[in-house]
């Protein structure tokens, strides 16, 4: 039995062969039988699958280890030669997992379209025969989107503007980006709270208000839930810029400013009113989001600052003097260089704006700037020259040749303007009373004005070196003064003294010689005593008076004079005379 054609076991396994046989007599005789034949395999197939060509789909979030599909080859040979082995090879085969025996497939490495939207790979089926043959076919994987991304901010979060900015004109633009696609890509922007810059100061009226406790860094305070949703780079800047700048609130104010701006879905950012004031608020702290528009929306919270910047819109103004606190008294003698106040001034406004310069008021009196200097940087008012107190005290002297303070006291316009485009001033006036210094006492009245002087700035403690060197200069010239005085003093007394002695001893000469000469006089005129009698007139006697009768007698040269008396001393009397 041979076969007449090729045989094909897979298109026919089997036979039955019907096999006569017969003799060659008269009449034959003949017999038949059947003979099955079976076609052995030969591997003369190989496995094929249904495609060349699979496309899957699988979400981006498919569990791992989960079945994503399966793949199957047929292979018409039988036994060995039609089991089918599979194999996934190519550049993504590594996210999959195939059985070999059944060609089911599954997710070992997690999908993510943003970085892999699309996997390629290939499937190899092979049979067991000998030789093997194979087949295989190509896949794609398309990896479907997941809401899986939020919306991420790429403009900047930090805008400034100037203080007289329209309320038409915006004064930025946030931008943002979403990997998703479809709605899940798509997003807008949403206002969460406007935050103005709040420091310590204001900790108890902001809770008040019922926001949450407050968090710092030792500078200023944010709302905790702010501080928490915000990038620490931007809170840290935001912290220092409003440690720098901030102003307490004031409730007129507050809740405007916590409505201040308006930001659309956009990202584009507006004043809701215009009336921006650095000076009330330098910094705000912007709360907002980024939603998409998914099923499941993604919401991403960030912080913008927007930063006020100045306008020069603010007047300097004066610390001292004020209207309450305008005078200073100049202790005479002065020397040249002390420094007799500080004046001080701040301005509101910023950066140049508030840089201010000092100098005397241009219709100032002549007299002021030939006594006081000003420095333009500190506002130090130091004495141009020396002033004694003989200058206060001979303001009036005619004869003094030195130059004279006019008067006691005298008023001192000082200006002050900011460096500002156009520049701004402000003028003020100091009382400085002249007062001679009698004892120490002035000096420790500066001491006690330069320890009750507040410090604003390093330039007060050079002036206040200064001062007190000025104090010892002072105190030297007056134990000086002092010592000269007081031995001038002796001085005069001393020569008083002296002169009333010569005027003494000159008195009592020009009585010695105004004696003597009289006595030189008596002795060259007088008369030796002659003798005589009282004789007494009856009427005198019958009246009880008597004429004068002068009676010489010899020593020493004495005349007695006999006026009118009574009767009885005149018959008492009795004269003699004796000769010299």
């Amino acid at each position: 039995l041979r076969t007449a054609t090729t045989l094909d076991r897979e298109a026919a396994d089997r036979y039955r062969v019907g096999v006569t046989c017969s003799d060659k007599g008269t009449p034959p005789q003949k017999t038949t039988g059947y003979i099955v034949v079976r076609v052995l395999d030969v591997n003369d197939f190989a496995p094929s699958f249904s495609k060349t060509h699979y496309i899957f789909s699988l979400p981006e979030d498919q569990p791992l280890n989960s079945t994503v599909f399966n793949l199957t080859a047929m292979d018409q040979d039988e036994d060995k030669n039609s089991a089918v082995e599979y194999k996934l090879v190519g550049a993504h085969a590594h996210f999959f997992a195939i059985n070999a025996d059944t060609g089911m497939v599954k997710l070992q490495q997690s999908l993510d379209r943003e970085s892999q939207s699309q996997l390629n790979l290939a499937v190899i089926a092979s049979d067991k025969g000998i030789p093997a043959q194979t087949a295989s076919a190509d896949i794609t994987v398309v990896v479907t989107d997941v809401n899986d991304n939020a919306p991420a901010v790429t403009s900047k979060m930090a805008f400034s503007v100037f203080e007289n900015h329209s309320a038409v004109t915006p004064i930025g633009t946030l931008t943002a980006s979403d990997p998703d696609t479809g709605l899940n890509g798509k997003f807008f922007f949403k206002q969460l709270s406007v935050n103005p810059c709040i420091c310590r100061g204001a900790a108890k009226q902001t809770r008040s208000m019922g926001k949450s406790p407050l968090t710092d860094d030792g500078l200023c305070t944010w709302t905790s839930e702010i501080a928490k949703d915000c990038d620490s780079a931007i809170t840290r800047d935001s912290f220092r810029r409003c440690g720098q700048q901030a102003t307490v609130p004031h409730s007129s104010w507050i809740g405007k400013e916590y409505q201040r701006f308006l930001v659309t879905e956009n990202g584009r950012i507006y004043l809701r009113f215009s009336d921006l004031d650095r000076e009330t608020a330098p910094i705000y702290l912007l709360h907002l989001a980024v939603v998409d528009r998914g099923v499941l929306p993604r919401v991403s919270h960030f912080c913008a600052t927007v930063i006020v910047e100045d306008v020069n819109d603010c007047n300097p103004k004066f610390i001292f003097p004020v209207l309450n606190n305008n005078s200073v008294t100049v202790f005479l003698p002065i020397l040249k260089g002390a420094t007799v106040t500080q004046v001080q001034a701040i301005d509101a406004d910023d950066m140049e704006n508030a840089q201010l310069r000092f100098s005397f008021s241009d219709d100032s009196d002549p007299l002021i700037h030939s006594l006081f200097s000003i420095d333009g940087m500190s506002g130090w008012i130091t004495m141009k020259r020396f002033v004694s107190a003989e200058e206060l005290q001979l303001q009036n002297t005619y004869l003094s040749k030195a130059p004279v303070i006019f008067r006691s006291s005298c008023h001192v316009k000082v200006q002050v303007s900011d460096q500002g485009k156009p520049p701004l001033t402000a003028v003020a006036t100091l009382h400085v009373r002249f007062q001679p210094r009698f004892s120490k006492g002035g000096s420790a009245l500066l001491r006690s004005q330069d320890a009750d002087a507040p410090e604003t700035s390093s330039g007060q403690d050079l002036g206040q070196q200064a001062r007190t060197e000025e104090i010892h200069q002072l105190d030297s010239l007056y134990e000086t003064n002092g010592y000269a005085n007081l031995m001038m003093v002796v001085f005069c007394a001393f020569f008083l003294v002296i002169l009333l002695l010569l005027i003494i001893v000159l008195m009592i000469i020009l009585g010695c010689r105004f004696f003597r000469t009289k006595q030189r006089f008596h002795s060259t005129t007088v008369q030796p005593p002659i003798p005589c009698t009282v004789y007494m007139s009856p009427v005198y006697r019958s009246r009880g008076t008597y004429n004068s009768v002068y009676h010489v007698q010899s020593e020493p040269i004495l005349g007695a004079i006999l006026t009118r008396g009574n009767y009885e001393d005149a018959t008492n009397l009795s004269l003699h005379s004796e000769t010299v």
